[in-house]
């Protein structure tokens, strides 16, 4: 097994410090219902909370746990 393997096999779904482009957080943090672009387009929104991003030289990447905060931010009405 390489090394790159092993350094991955920690890494899932629920790790909050992972790092993840677009078409994945489409893919599994919004279950397939937020296409690629417009998560990409809420990096720069100009109302609201923009969407945080990591810079690793030309790919944009989001951490998973502030996908799971942007997503919090957006609920409306109380949730008990």
């Amino acid at each position: 097994m390489s090394q790159h393997h092993n350094a991955d096999a920690g890494l899932n779904a629920n790790n909050d410090d992972e790092l993840i482009d677009a078409t994945q957080a489409s893919r599994e943090e919004f279950h397939g219902f937020i296409q690629p672009s417009t998560i990409r387009s809420w990096r720069t929104a100009s109302r609201g909370q923009p969407l945080p991003f990591v810079v690793l030289g030309r790919r944009r990447l989001y951490r998973r746990r502030d996908i799971r905060a942007f997503i919090a931010a957006q609920t409306h009405g109380a949730a008990l």
